[in-house]
């Protein structure tokens, strides 16, 4: 049985390196801060929000992306059937800014699941081809994010995927937020860069009109789950249609979930569009997780069962080592490098709470909603 055990942790290790030394490391150690085109000649954008009920966050982040370098653009606020004074906060902003377009759903309008009947909707009035996405409660990281995260539409693609981090506070459960964060753009990061993009984050994404209208699995009713964003560029996204913009200027910085209940309910949302992932993605991130899991159940069963445990201490402090210099080099690409320090808190424990966040996803698919205020 502890051959057995042992082969078996061997065996979750090595898919483990392999996953940070072939996928991982080649993005971390990318070349070039992706600055490239920035100041050329810029296409009219039309940037969708999607709001429900955010009067407090559009009051204080909305100007940020008003006031944006950006020759041409249009800001469009869907408001989707909000009880707050969010229609007050965009008319008195139209007063300064008449890029500003205020759009309301209705209860009734709502035809398709979660929020896509208000992404619709917005791409629906918007005036030009290049769509820029964010969130209410979002600030871009510069004045340039509107030039950075277009770039690849410039390029001939048509989607920019772009990394959005989450404001610093001081606490374990923003250490959290925020290494998780990080994990995840890892993930789609890397395996975007090899030609196997599977995700984005609609709160700093951008996508072509054309693009959009492409899809058949945006427009099924029947379809409940959450996710709508990672499932558009999941049912389109090519090896070859894709920007990847990882700039510090391109980046979104979002508010952070105040309680661990709120974070597990937005998890759930998330993580129940990987059911609807295709068949390849799931198989992949399957074994990532699996792998890691198995990894550290394993050796904690060794260490218990096994006296001679020095070889065990190599075989981790290799994976310690490969994980800290891939991290780090990561960490700075991304201007995370405070996460370090927590990467070795929450490595060993980090496999266990996604595995679990992925299974009680299966119990909440079909009950969370987008915005549930």
């Amino acid at each position: 049985m502890l051959v057995f055990i042992l082969y078996l942790f061997i065996g979750a290790l090595v898919i483990q390196l392999f996953f940070w030394l072939v996928i991982f490391a080649p993005f971390a150690f990318r070349n070039g801060n992706n600055n490239s085109n920035v100041t050329a000649q810029q296409q009219p954008v039309s940037v969708i929000i999607c709001a429900k009920n955010e009067a407090h966050n559009l009051s204080k982040y909305l100007r940020e992306v008003l006031t944006q370098k950006y020759n041409t653009f249009e800001v469009i606020v869907v408001d989707d059937n909000s009880t707050d004074n969010t229609k007050t906060i965009i008319e008195n902003l139209q007063k300064e800014y008449n890029h500003l377009k205020y759009v309301f759903l209705s209860a009734e309008e709502k035809k398709l699941p979660g929020k896509r009947s208000a992404i619709l909707k917005g791409i629906e009035h918007a005036d030009y081809e290049w769509l820029v996405f964010t969130d209410a409660d979002c600030r871009p990281a510069s004045l340039g994010w509107l030039r950075y995260i277009t770039r690849p539409l410039f390029e001939g693609k048509e989607i920019a995927i772009g990394f959005s981090t989450y404001k610093y506070e001081f606490g374990l459960l923003n250490a959290l937020i925020r290494y998780e964060t990080v994990y995840t753009a890892l993930q789609y990061f890397s395996f975007a860069s090899i030609g196997l993009p599977y995700m984005a984050v609609g709160r700093n994404m951008a996508y072509t009109k054309t693009f959009f209208y492409k899809s058949k699995q945006f427009f099924q009713e029947q379809n409940t789950l959450s996710g709508d964003d990672d499932l558009l560029i999941n049912e389109l996204a090519t090896a070859n249609n894709f920007g990847l913009v990882w700039n510090n200027n391109a980046k979104i910085i979002s508010v952070p979930n105040k309680t661990y209940t709120a974070w597990f309910n937005q998890k759930m949302r998330h993580y129940t569009a990987g059911f609807q992932y295709k068949i390849k993605h799931k198989v992949i991130l399957g074994t990532l997780y699996t792998s890691s899991l198995t990894s550290s159940i394993l050796l904690i069963i060794l260490f218990t069962i096994n006296k001679k445990i020095e070889i065990l201490f190599l075989i981790l402090l290799m994976k310690l080592v490969i994980q800290l210099i891939v991290s780090y080099k990561l960490l700075n690409k991304f201007k995370e490098s405070g996460l370090l320090v927590w990467m070795l808190v929450l490595d060993f424990f980090f496999p266990m709470i996604l595995v679990t966040l992925a299974t009680a996803s299966i119990f909440y698919k079909q009950n969370i909603a987008w915005k549930n205020n």
